[in-house]
């Protein structure tokens, strides 16, 4: 017996480093194939992180501070950058797939307690963790959600440890960790709000000690927040930045959640009653099975990822129902993956089964695994011909507005001035230069300001680059004179008197 428990454990530890090594060579051949994938936040991200290297503070490329992001993730930019300076891309290049690596090994260690009695879902779960579609869209791009899973993980696993055998000195690395996932996203806060609901449920201390401990744990895990929303306030007059009201209803964003459920699951639909009714029922059921199975089993940790996964999706589509940002989509509801695919499948290995539910539940976990490989293969067919989307894309090569852009020594007839485009952060990654955005048509006390701007170039893109929230272009032009400087199908380079 003890023979056949060694051979296991190694077959578990051979499987674990092939998948990893499996993984991290799939995302090696993504990226490398023409470089990560940059997109208007990533822009943000690496220009901050540029300027704090270069002395500057948290500058966005615009010149401006950074408010709609927390610091966390330029930070982590910068201090690589600091480390190893060489060009962002290429920095990217090697920092995704090493990222990456570090979140599979942290779900391989949770997914070794959840499956402890369990060899075949442990095999099972990490084969569709490696392959999983949901987290090679996040990591092929430049973006903060890349260091927000791998923190966490990493605060999930110290709190159960510390619901586990209680102490001070982990309750305070469980607090510097959310403090770290509040400034790397502001969403940081449900993990928090998850943590607290956990040690209420179930820290075995008296009512006084739990007080203490909450209030210990809410002025360490909020005090970067904090200081990252004075500053913000200080430099801006702004905590995060202008936002807009939502305009999608709650019913909108349970479908969105339910349409990224179904891509996770491998089974895309485009009916929204369904997208609804699968994210309502999905949802419930879970937190149903999750409170049902604590009772019958006590499994702890297979309860706090549960708590976490279920408090987060709630928690993005409680915001996405307030406040205007993306659609919610698989990067902002990623965060959930992980303690959602863990938990669940550490809840429904603990049921008692047939060995036909057995058997049925094997062959499941195979086919998703397959059908993944196949997603990844055809994600990898679409990279070799166009490139990761966002602003490394390939066919941007014979792009006659971008190349145009890229030589402003050509058009800037004016003499250095202001830039403004709508679509500013590609803007600055093609031309190089500071540039504003043009005033969204919402925000009305900015629209009169830019009216009565003094003499400037507009670099304005007609295709998908066009933000169609901004204030649109014959407005721009009304009582100026214009100069057409460069005029294409893509776009025009404007000089506004």
């Amino acid at each position: 017996m003890k023979h056949y428990q060694q051979l296991l454990l190694r077959f578990k530890i051979v499987f674990t480093l092939c998948s990893l090594a499996l993984s991290g060579s799939i995302l090696w051949l993504f990226v490398t194939e023409n470089g990560v994938g940059i997109s208007p936040d990533s822009v943000d991200y690496y220009t901050t992180a540029q300027h704090w290297v270069a002395h500057q503070g948290f500058i966005q490329f615009n010149g401006q501070p950074l408010v709609i992001f927390p610091l966390g993730y330029p930070l982590f930019l910068g201090i690589c950058l600091k480390s190893f300076p060489i060009s962002i891309i290429a920095l990217a290049n090697v920092l995704q797939p090493l990222l990456l690596l570090l979140l599979l090994c942290l779900c391989c260690l949770l997914a070794y307690r959840v499956f402890a009695h369990s060899s075949i879902a442990y095999v099972l779960v990490i084969g569709i963790v490696t392959s999983s579609y949901c987290l090679f869209d996040i990591y092929t791009m430049l973006w903060s959600e890349t260091l927000f899973l791998i923190i966490s993980l990493l605060v999930i696993g110290v709190l159960y440890q510390y619901l586990q055998k209680p102490s001070w000195q982990l309750l305070t690395l469980a607090a510097f960790l959310l403090a770290f996932l509040c400034i790397t996203r502001l969403a940081g806060v449900a993990f928090a709000g998850s943590a607290v609901l956990c040690m209420l449920l179930f820290d075995q201390q008296t009512l006084w000690q739990k007080t203490i401990r909450f209030f210990y744990v809410g002025v360490l895990s909020s005090s970067l927040l904090i200081a990252n929303l004075v500053r913000n306030y200080c430099v801006t007059g702004w905590l995060t930045g202008i936002r807009q009201a939502s305009d999608r209803t709650l019913y909108d964003n349970i479908g969105y959640w339910g349409g990224v459920l179904l891509n996770w699951l491998q089974l895309p639909s485009s009916n929204a009653m369904i997208h609804f009714c699968i994210g309502t029922l999905v949802w419930l059921g879970l937190v149903w099975f999750s409170i049902n199975r604590w009772k019958q089993t006590n499994n702890l940790l297979c309860t706090i990822l549960m708590i976490h996964g279920l408090v987060y999706v709630l928690f993005a589509i409680t915001t996405a129902s307030i406040s205007k940002y993306e659609l919610l989509n698989n990067r902002l509801l990623s965060p959930a993956y992980v303690p959602l695919l863990l938990g669940t499948a550490g809840i429904m290995s603990s049921f008692k089964q047939t060995r036909k539910t057995h058997i049925s539940g094997i062959l499941l976990g195979i086919a998703l695994i397959l059908a993944q490989y196949v997603s990844l293969y055809q994600q990898y067919q679409d990279i070799v011909d166009d490139g990761i989307p966002g602003y490394t894309e390939k066919n941007l090569v014979n792009h006659s507005f971008i190349q145009k852009i890229r030589k402003p020594h050509e058009w800037m007839q004016f003499g250095k001035a202001t830039v403004y485009s709508n679509a500013y952060g590609g803007a600055h990654f093609f031309s190089g230069l500071p540039c504003l955005s043009v005033p969204e048509a919402a925000h009305t006390h900015l629209i009169h300001s830019y009216l009565h701007s003094p003499p400037h170039y507009l670099i304005w893109f007609f295709d998908d680059y066009d933000n169609t929230a901004i204030l649109r272009l014959p407005i721009l032009l009304q009582n100026r004179k214009v100069d057409t400087l460069v005029s294409v199908k893509e776009g025009q380079i404007l000089w506004l008197h």
